[in-house]
């Protein structure tokens, strides 16, 4: 918005244009005054949808912490791993390192030696 210079109600309605699927539902249960002023709306949203960095943190250890279960294929130990990635927006080589880091001690031994 800022780029293009875009100002007043034109930004609110661009805001509120750029929300989709759940975050549609969400504003429509917003009251009417957050609705209607651009800063209220932009706080509402940074309070529901942006995770504060302690959370980020939190879900960093807690993907490292996670190793393969027992009974866990390594499909569904890698589907849980990427769950937790998406909550800390890590770049892939830290993903595989936590991937590789909590594998079974066999199966790791199988595919590094």
């Amino acid at each position: 918005m800022q780029y293009k210079n875009i100002d007043g109600p034109d930004k609110l309605r661009l805001a509120k244009a750029m929300l989709v699927e759940s975050a549609c539902d969400w504003l429509e249960k917003l009251p009417d005054p957050t609705k209607a002023d651009y800063a209220l709306l932009a706080e509402a949203f940074k309070n529901r949808y942006i995770k504060p960095p302690v959370l980020r943190f939190r879900s960093a250890c807690e993907m490292f912490g996670k190793k393969q279960g027992i009974d866990e294929t390594v499909d569904a130990y890698a589907s849980r791993l990427r769950g937790l990635a998406k909550r800390v927006d890590v770049n892939d080589d830290t993903l595989l390192y936590a991937f590789v880091s909590g594998l079974k001690p066999k199966t790791r031994q199988l595919c590094f030696g």
